[in-house]
Formats: C-alpha cells, structure tokens, sequence
C-alpha cells in the first residue's frame, strides 16, 4: 500500500526524491552503507515521507543495524499508521534480535493491511511457529540449577563399531522420543497434561531398554563410567585421530576433506568439541600474551562459516602453530553455509596449540560522538573515542583490536588512531563486496602491520542454506 504524504510538504521535496533514487541504486549495488548516507541526505530534505524512513530502516538491516531498523521504521509507521512496509522493516529488524513476539504483532498487522498479499501471509505464518515453539520451549524448560549438559554424558570413545558391539545411548532413545511426543500431544490434550505422558514414557522407554541391554552388554547402560573403546568403521577414508592426541597432520587431512566437501567421522568430531570445552573451561576469562623479540602474534575477526576464505588466511600467513599464533575475534559461524568446516578447523587447531586463542569481548560499537549512546544494532551501546581513551589509560594498553562490523576495506582505524576494527569474512553473505583483513602484531614494536585480502570461490552453497525457512526467509 503506498504511504501517505504528512502535510505542509516543504518545498525541496524534489531534491528529496532524487536523493532517494541514487540511494535506491546504492542499494542495488550492496553499497548499503552509502544507501543510508543518501537516504538520511533525503530525510533532511523531506522528513515526512514513510518511504525513505523505511528504505533506511531496511539498509539498517542489511547491516544488521537492528536498533537503528527498528527507529527508522517506527518513524515511517508514525508518520502513515497504513504504510504496510514499515511494519515489515520493523517486523524484520525484531526477527534479527530474535524478538520473535515483537514481530509476529507486526507481521500481524503487515497481513491486516495486505490481506491478499501471499508474502506477508507466508511470513505471518512462519512467525507464528517461532512464537509457538518458544511457548512449548517454556513449558519443558526446567530450573537453571537443574539443567546439564548433554557433552558430561559422551564419551567419544565409545563412538563406533567393533565385532559384537552394544553400545547404544539411552539419552539419544528416549530423550528424543519424550519430547517428540510432548510436541505431538500438546496439541491434543494441552501441554501439562502432555508433559505428563511424556515424563510416564520416557521412564518406560529407560526401564525396557536398560533390561534388555543389560542382558546382552557386559556393562550396564546405567553406568556412568565406560571402559568401552570402540573402532570407526573400516570403510571410512577421512582424517584420523590415533589416540587422544589431535596432530597437525590430522589437521591437515581433516581441512583437505573438508576443502573437498568430505565430512568427519562423527567421533572426531565429538573428540574435537569436548576436548577443546575441556580446554577453555579451565582457563582464565581474561589471557595475557608474551610475545617474544621477533616473533608474531596475529588477530583475525569475524570468519562467519566462510571456510574457503579462513583456508585462504592460512595460505596468506601460515597455518596456526606455537611459532604462529593467532587471534580470533568471535563470529566464527552463522552466515556462511561451511560454519561446521570453520568450527572444527580452529577448534582442533585449538586442541593441537593451547596458545591460540578465540574470544568475544567486545560487541559494543565505536561511535563518532563522545561520550556513549544508544546502540545501532539494537543490543550493548555505542562508545565514543573519550571511551576508547579512558580505558586505555585505566588499563595500561595501547590499542584496541575489535570486530564484529563489516568494514569495506575489511578494516578500519578510529578514535585517533587508538582502535581498530577488523573484520575477515570478504564479500560477506556472498553480496557485501568487502574485502577482508586480519592484523599482525611483531615484537618488540607490536606496531599494527594491516594485511587485507578479496574472497575466494567455493562450492556452489548460498549462505544461510542450512537455516531454517523462517532466518532464510530474511537473510
């Protein structure tokens, strides 16, 4: 439906328009960046118009500029209460924050206004079964002071084949089995009385299957402990690990198959998570690095699930190693369609050199102004370079490397030079045209030496593709 216009319309609305359409291009380009430059310029010619409130909210988006979207599209919805789009921006940005109530009330509303609109239906439709799933989600939830983690009961050893075997999980049988069968009666009978079905079947479930393995297996399946070390099948030509040691040539092989869109053996897999959870658990919050007189230290940010550009990391600067160590600032997964490749990689780099380190300090974002303000994204703040200043200077440090923005350079220096944000995942989401960077620090100076590099091909995967409709459906 098209917006309407508030009245006393001033008089550079032709300007406005114009500014609009060199945005609308900018925006085509994935230049979203310069889009909300040109759209802010229109705004100021013209700030009763819902259309470009609602083209910048949607820019904001495309940079995941949530709190921002979600400003520019309640001001286009106040400005014209029947502009459907800025109820859809608004609706979309509240979907990235995982607002999924927030949204569905302006999903709602999108349908309301274009009734016959099969898009909006579609989304309505998927929003309400977020909704519904974080309501069932709280009804089997428990306490925090009862809830375990399913990694304190697998043990990788026991993952695989050998003649005669009988290793079979009752976690894997019945917990499934329970909380399918919540899903399913919870729409009969109502989730309490669904709950309690499910709690009489789970107990039956353990019981016939603890008497009947325990006949045939030489240690109970209610045994916490596992002697049992089992071999992976024959049949299986990936990466190998002898023992509980990752090696670099274990490494290697693993990035190989991966690089050729070979899957892991799922007990190597399980061997990687746990035994880097194990690691990480019994460090520090807070690690300090000595970097010797010549050596190098180098710092990378968001990768994104982008395997085939961190492989390029590697072949710019050296695979990690204790001569070699890196940084890596968060945002390791999501986005990109090869998270579980990247995942694994730095997590067994973890498990091979202890000094790597991965970390995810700061998601607040500089901003231009002094002081601190409300964040664009929509979550944390915004801090200016007095910020940037004071915790230096309260902190004994020089600089700040951080991420968490893409940048089209794949970095960017601010705050009088005090910090820098760096960013590795080029063309990000396969449409953002940057290009990627990481840092490398030498001793004794540690002065920044930039090194910026442009994506590389890889298989032919569109990024979200393993997400569920409803994230793909916005990404």
């Amino acid at each position: 439906m098209p917006p309407t216009m508030a009245s006393g319309m001033p008089t550079n609305t032709s300007r406005a328009e114009e500014l609009k359409l060199l945005a609308n291009e900018a925006f085509k380009a994935h230049k979203y960046s310069q889009a909300i430059d040109l759209y802010t310029q229109a705004i100021e010619a013209n700030n009763d118009n819902a259309v470009y409130w609602a083209n910048r909210a949607f820019a904001h988006t495309k940079l995941e500029e949530y709190g921002s979207a979600i400003l520019d599209s309640t001001k286009a919805i106040e400005i014209d209460p029947k502009y459907s789009k800025g109820y859809y921006r608004r609706g979309a940005a509240y979907l990235g924050l995982g607002k999924f109530k927030e949204a569905l009330k302006d999903f709602q509303q999108v349908k309301k206004l274009c009734p016959n609109d099969p898009d909006a239906a579609k989304k309505l439709k998927e929003c309400e079964k977020a909704v519904m799933k974080l309501k069932f989600e709280e009804a089997i939830a428990v306490p925090q002071s009862e809830k375990v983690s399913i990694a304190d009961s697998i043990d990788y050893h026991a993952i695989g084949t050998s003649p005669g075997s009988c290793f079979v999980s009752l976690k894997v049988i019945a917990v499934p089995a329970a909380v399918a069968l919540v899903a399913v009666l919870a729409v009969y009978v109502g989730t309490k009385a669904a709950l309690v079905v499910a709690a009489t079947a789970m107990a039956t479930i353990l019981v016939f299957w603890g008497t009947f393995w325990k006949g045939r297996c030489k240690d109970s399946i209610f045994t916490k402990t596992r002697t049992l070390d089992l071999d992976v099948e024959p049949q299986y030509a990936g990466a190998r690990i002898e023992g509980d040691v990752v090696t670099l040539d274990f490494v290697k092989k693993m990035m190989d198959d991966f690089k050729n869109q070979k899957c892991l053996h799922k007990r190597y897999a399980y061997q990687i998570v746990l035994q880097t959870r194990e690691m990480l658990r019994a460090l520090p919050s807070l690690v300090d690095i000595n970097v010797p007189n010549g050596k190098h230290f180098t710092v990378c940010g968001d990768v994104h699930g982008q395997f085939y550009d961190l492989l390029n990391i590697f072949e710019l600067n050296g695979l990690p190693s204790e001569d070699n160590p890196y940084l890596f600032n968060g945002d390791f997964v999501d986005r990109g369609s090869f998270s579980v490749e990247v995942i694994l990689t730095l997590f067994a780099f973890k498990c091979m050199s202890p000094s790597g380190l991965m970390c995810e300090l700061l998601w607040s974002d500089p901003q231009p102004q002094l002081g601190r303000g409300p964040s664009k994204r929509g979550v944390g703040l915004s801090f200016g370079a007095d910020v940037t200043k004071r915790f230096l200077q309260d902190n004994s440090l020089d600089l700040v490397v951080r991420s968490h923005e893409v940048k089209n350079d794949g970095y960017e220096i601010e705050h009088d030079g005090k910090l820098i944000t760096v960013f590795s995942a080029p063309n990000y989401c396969d449409q953002m045209g940057n290009k990627g960077a990481f840092i490398q620090f030498e001793a004794p100076e540690l002065k920044p030496n930039i090194v910026t590099f442009s994506a590389v091909p890889h298989p032919d995967v569109k990024p979200m593709a393993y997400a569920n409709n409803f994230l793909r459906m916005f990404s």
